[in-house]
């Protein structure tokens, strides 16, 4: 049954590959990102540097910025700006009163009772201006509007409260379109879903934006908590960005802006990863995003309250443009990653290969092939195939990823590892090569499996920004603790052959009679920490901070390795796992070398997880690359650690019971 089993996993696999690696190659062939900065900081840069705002534009172009954010336009900014004037109902009511005059054109309308002490009033000599805001108010507020004047002032009425007046977005400024235009700059628009009330209002706020000029025109990134239409009118959404044909951005690193997952369906997750670069953060940090992240669209925000503003924000710029350009990156429109073709065939023989992976880790574990298991197959993969509709296929597939994370590093670490040791013990180089090679064709199988996580994550769901993580503390717990199990009957109780009920409740008896010493507990707490930190330093949320020094060695590691290792592969695994199986193959079956050999599966279940970084550009590349390094870095170490423990210190081997 075995050879079937490797047969239908070897043709899963295959699968799998025929999906991972056109999307590894369209990933590497893709080298383009669009650098943008916020128009209203550029504007204020300017300002603070005595210039224009076309040359401080033209100065951020010639340092690599390809576009800028814009935002509709509010009235406190015509406000600020001199266009306009907002004034309380009561405030005109209280001055005609004291002063008993008024401009000439007001005067009827004090003496005919037509001003209204409870609105707001906007005075402006823009007759454009004027008719767009009365507009803007009657569809957004859904409140009275009367235009009173017609010239040379122009006067509307608004029954609102001038704090809700005044951040009444009017439409996107022509001279801020005129101004990208002029640079050949792109525009990201930034539309928001303030007084969005309608499905009109929704469909209007997304034309000011989507009406330019395609050419002009990147993507659109929402502004604030929630997209434009939320939670009523986000059809109205999606439909104006399909007939645009415009992707749209999902931010990384805040939380999810709401109506992002139903907006992404709608549109059939046309969607790009943005990074939000905020005051603070280093040029590494940024670059890192689209290196790391398949981030498409980098968005710049200055600390204006910086003396030093325009000197650190043009620096920021030049230094992200020249870390991009070092590793082959150029300034481009922003575009929505394309999926490779995933027919049904392939994802059923996909899912055929990952069950009968799973089906012959339990082989692996019993260490028999009862015919039973043939029946466990189908239902694996009946399981498989039903949960595609009755989940949604995205679903279901981010559910079985996560399993074959779980399964390829544990099937490797039991079927190569622990199955595999040598019944008896091996001289020093003998079981020095053992241990290295079993390594070696575990990391080749979690490679294999790693394939099968990549193709059934490779759609637009998932490599576009839609999809969270989910599962990562799992996938870096369960394995562990499984072959934790494994490792005390295959190396500890490696003597018993056949578990009986009466040996089963002898050895529990022995366990909790024997007396605890001290070091036990430092042990233990030891462990405890262990076990903390390495939980703590998992999965895509907030978790443990990571230390100055390990930053820096990141980035030393990344420079010099074109593609950093994991530091628990290569610091923990690999050279744990080198000295635990040695020891285990010259017939050292004690504590502290199942405790090794356990310990070193964090080698493959962190390799695993690397293949689930389904927004990692170049997905198979990158993570076959970076395993590597992880691999070879940490036999180098583990070579270091059982010279040190076996030649070094040889008192250990006297004094401690191994």
């Amino acid at each position: 049954m075995k050879k079937i089993l490797i047969a239908l996993l070897a043709l899963g696999i295959l699968a799998s590959a025929l999906v991972a690696v056109p999307l590894d190659r369209a990933d590497s062939a893709h080298r383009q990102v669009e650098i943008t900065v916020d128009l209203d900081d550029a504007l204020a840069l300017a300002r603070e540097a005595g210039l224009s705002g076309v040359q401080m534009l033209s100065k951020l172009q010639e340092l690599g910025v390809t576009a800028v954010g814009v935002r509709e336009a509010t009235l406190l900014r015509y406000r600020r700006e001199g266009t306009l004037s907002l004034v309380q109902g009561s405030d005109l009511l209280q001055a005609w009163r004291v002063t008993g005059s008024a401009h000439p054109q007001l005067q009827p309308l004090f003496a005919g009772g037509v001003i209204n002490g409870a609105a707001t009033y906007v005075i402006t000599e823009n007759a454009e201006l004027a008719g767009r805001i009365a507009d803007k108010a009657r569809l957004k507020l859904q409140k009275p509007v009367r235009e009173l004047l017609e010239g040379p002032f122009f006067l509307v009425e608004i029954n609102e409260e001038p704090a809700r007046v005044q951040n009444l977005r009017v439409g996107v400024d022509p001279g801020d379109v005129a101004l990208a235009r002029r640079l050949w700059l792109r525009v990201v628009a930034r539309p928001d879903n303030l007084y969005i009330k309608s499905a009109a209002a929704a469909r209007e706020t997304m034309a000011e934006f989507l009406s330019l000029p395609p050419d002009l025109l990147s993507a659109v990134v929402f502004e604030g908590t929630e997209v434009t239409g939320h939670p009523k009118y986000i059809a109205e959404t999606a439909a104006a960005l399909n007939a645009a044909g415009v992707p749209f951005g999902i931010i990384e690193f805040i939380d999810r802006q709401q109506g992002i997952p139903r907006l992404s369906a709608l549109t059939g997750y046309r969607a790009l990863l943005v990074h939000p670069s905020m005051p603070g953060k280093t040029v590494q940090a940024v670059a890192n995003s689209v290196r790391e992240r398949r981030v498409r669209l980098i968005y710049l925000r200055f600390q204006l309250n910086d003396p030093a503003v325009v000197e650190k924000s043009l620096s920021m710029v030049a230094g992200v443009t020249e870390n991009l350009a070092r590793h082959g990156y150029t300034g481009g429109p922003a575009a929505a990653p394309e999926a490779p073709p995933f027919p049904a065939a392939l994802r059923y023989l996909v899912l055929l290969g990952l069950a009968a992976a799973c089906t012959l880790l339990l082989a692996e574990i019993l260490r028999a092939e009862p015919p039973w298991l043939y029946a466990v197959l189908a239902l694996s993969f009946l399981a498989m195939a039903v949960s595609l509709p009755l989940l949604s296929a995205n679903r279901a597939l981010h559910l079985w990823s996560i399993l074959a994370a779980g399964a390829f590093p544990s099937l490797a670490v039991i079927s190569q590892q622990l199955n595999r040791l040598p019944k008896g013990p091996l001289s020093g180089a003998a079981s020095l090569r053992f241990a290295t090679l079993a390594i070696a064709r575990s990391a080749l199988l979690v490679a294999a499996g790693g394939l099968v996580v990549v193709s059934l994550t490779s759609g637009r769901y998932f490599i576009g920004g839609t999809a969270l993580f989910h599962g990562v503390k799992l996938v870096h717990t369960l394995p562990l603790v499984l072959i934790g199990l494994l490792a005390l009957l295959r190396v500890y109780w490696h003597q018993v052959e056949k578990w009986e009920a009466a040996g089963l409740a002898k050895v529990f008896r022995d366990l909790f009679c024997q007396p605890v010493r001290v070091y036990f507990l430092a042990l233990l707490l030891v462990l405890a920490a262990a076990a903390f930190i390495y939980v703590g330093r998992t999965g895509h949320t907030a978790g443990l901070p990571v230390p100055a020094l390990e930053v820096r060695l990141r980035q030393l590691l990344g420079d010099i390795l074109v593609v950093r290792p994991r530091f628990k592969e290569f610091m923990a695994g690999y050279p744990l796992a080198l000295l635990g199986l040695t020891l285990a193959a010259r017939g050292n079956r004690g504590a502290l070398t199942t405790a090794l050999v356990a310990a070193g599966a964090i080698g493959p279940v962190s390799m695993a997880n690397t293949f689930m970084h389904f927004t990692t550009p170049s997905p198979v590349s990158d993570a076959l690359l970076r395993s590597f390094n992880g691999l070879w870095l940490g036999l180098l170490l583990g070579l270091l650690l059982c010279f040190l423990f076996l030649s070094v210190v040889p008192f250990v081997r006297k004094r401690v019971k191994i």
